[in-house]
């Protein structure tokens, strides 16, 4: 026969009421628990830096802080410039998808070949690179 524990009597130990009850404080306390180590991974200066990486690191289940942590202390901050080029790309795709391709190819070397003939900055051919490959799904190759 199964015991019931120290502080609990026998018969309140069976109980629906008390068993639903405890259940319902254990999640209350691991919920809290999770939110702790979200809010504790998402308010230091490393995920303001890089905040993509830090909110996926703070949704992943089992990711102890510290973890989170010691990962963001080693990944570089997130470039402010490339964040919103993703997000005019990621518009762009969604554009494209509602309208319809052109049929034109993207050649990937164009914006570094005009980059050498001083048409362009390096930075700025490698944006155009780097937004042309999120609009079109090819891999990343700047031709630097």
């Amino acid at each position: 026969m199964a015991r019931a524990p120290k502080n609990i009597p026998a018969a309140a130990a069976l109980s629906p009421d008390v068993v639903t009850a405890q259940i319902r404080a254990a999640v209350d306390d691991a919920v809290m628990a999770d939110r702790i180590r979200i809010w504790s991974i998402m308010e230091t200066d490393a995920a303001k830096a890089r905040p993509a990486l830090a909110a996926e690191l703070a949704i992943m289940q089992g990711m102890s802080a510290e973890n989170a942590l010691t990962i963001l202390g080693k990944v570089p901050a997130e470039d402010p410039t490339f964040a919103a080029i993703n997000r005019q790309a990621d518009a762009f795709t969604a554009l494209m998808a509602q309208v319809g391709s052109t049929g034109i190819p993207f050649e990937p070397t164009a914006p570094a070949a005009a980059a050498r003939a001083g048409e362009l900055s390096p930075e700025r051919a490698e944006q155009i690179a780097h937004f042309a490959k999120k609009a079109s799904g090819l891999p990343f190759n700047p031709g630097f």
